[in-house]
């Protein structure tokens, strides 16, 4: 709390939280301000100005045709240096804003974007392309992260998702193959996932085993179990590994729309749940009696159960919504991706989503952002390959990592935990 001292003209004196905020504020703005000359000077001086990179805005089938968008590279490193002082500028003159996690997704998607455009100079590359890659790559992430807010808004750490994922993937493929319908399969993995999160709701409730502990030995279960099943089972009778794949669905004229609408509007049935997801749970969680028991669940526990709620029901719901969105992210890498089971198909995408969390601020909307911020990265790796980009990717691939260390050391800005996460909960 801001006080001052008698006496005129006399300064305000921060408290310890408010002088950290401020300190961090200006930190920030003296790392955007270097990345900004740094992006601006190559822009201007370092690179050619004849070098450019030439985006195809449409698809070839598309009703409505837009012609190619030339651009010029160093101008983009120029456009990214003056938006980073801009965010730089922003910061010097407010340096205690708590909005630092969206101006630090700005920055990093703008250095990703430029040093793309970089890379692809001469190059034609699909930008609606890149765009529908990233939607793509980032909403298995979005699964994951919305499973991870279940959780530890209630108070109880889920390291497990990465494990429920796999083994929700193996459960759709099976299931789905079984009943010969992919949407079957999602069934299945979902449910599949629920009973995993009731597993883990248990350990860690009931029995009070330690919470990272208990992740992480699911995780390492599902790992053992999903190989031993794929090399005994799948691989020898390939019949059980088919469960077919979830075609899209356009929504008409959204999906005519140039450059973004192939992206959002032509997508899977899991496309368009994700956009329910993100949507209802950000307004039952700031906006319902619901979710202000469960935010309560997991900053004050204590206080939550003196005046009537139930924390532990709380919890143990909490957690089998967070298995079963879990399962239904393990289910979209199977029926949407690959169209079958493969041996670590999760690929970390677990963490990345408790990552895209802890980034987003432990909200639904803040996951999504973050998680296009991942996507996008995934996106212009995978593509550099499609046009033919010899050249190491690994900047692009570990930038958005980087940036979560950064977040999550607390480098550049307060990461606020639920007060009560991770700790055991006894209910009188």
């Amino acid at each position: 709390m801001t006080t001052s001292t008698p006496g005129m003209g006399a300064a305000p004196v921060l408290s310890a939280a408010e002088r950290r905020a401020r300190s961090n504020g200006l930190i920030r703005a003296a790392i955007y301000a270097v990345v900004g000359v740094l992006a601006l000077g190559a822009g201007l001086f370092r690179l050619p100005a004849s070098q450019t990179t030439t985006y195809r805005l449409v698809f070839d089938n598309a009703a409505i045709r837009l012609p190619d968008l030339t651009v010029p590279v160093g101008g983009t490193y120029a456009v990214a240096g003056v938006i980073c002082l801009a965010v730089a500028a922003f910061q010097l003159l407010r340096p205690a804003n708590l909005a630092w996690r969206r101006q630090l997704a700005i920055v990093a998607f703008t250095l990703i974007a430029a040093v793309l455009t970089g890379i692809l100079g001469g190059k034609t590359p699909s930008l609606v392309g890149l765009i529908a890659a990233m939607v793509s790559f980032a909403l298995p992430i979005v699964f994951a992260g919305l499973a991870a807010i279940f959780a530890e808004r209630s108070g109880v750490f889920n390291i497990g998702i990465e494990g429920i994922i796999l083994l929700g993937a193996s459960a759709t493929a099976v299931g789905g193959s079984i009943l010969h319908s992919p949407y079957g399969g999602i069934l299945i993995g979902v449910f599949a996932g629920l009973l995993l999160g009731l597993l883990l709701a248990v350990l860690s409730i009931r029995y009070r085993v330690d919470q990272i502990i208990a992740g992480t030995v699911l995780n390492l279960a599902a790992a053992g179990i999903t190989t031993f099943m794929y090399t005994r089972i799948l691989q020898v009778k390939p019949e059980f590994n088919a469960p077919g794949l979830v075609g899209t669905t356009p929504i008409p004229g959204l999906s005519e729309i140039p450059i973004i609408g192939p992206a959002l509007f032509n997508g899977s049935i899991f496309l368009y749940v994700g956009y329910a997801l993100i949507i209802l749970m950000q307004l039952a969680i700031y906006r319902t009696r619901w979710g202000l028991r469960l935010r309560a669940a997991g900053e004050n526990p204590n206080a939550a159960g003196t005046i009537g709620i139930d924390v532990l029901q709380i919890r143990y719901r909490s957690l089998a919504a967070s298995g079963a969105v879990a399962g239904l992210g393990g289910a979209y890498l199977v029926v949407v991706s690959t169209g079958s089971f493969q041996i670590g198909m999760s690929a970390g995408i677990g963490f990345i989503g408790i990552a895209a969390m802890i980034f987003g601020g432990w909200k639904p909307v803040g996951v999504a952002m973050a998680a296009l911020v991942f996507g996008f990265a995934r996106s212009a790796e995978s593509r550099l390959g499609t046009v033919g980009v010899d050249v190491p990717t690994v900047f692009l691939s570990i930038l958005p990592y980087v940036v979560t260390i950064i977040v999550v050391a607390g480098l550049v800005g307060r990461v606020r935990v639920p007060a009560a996460a991770g700790q055991p909960y006894e209910q009188a």
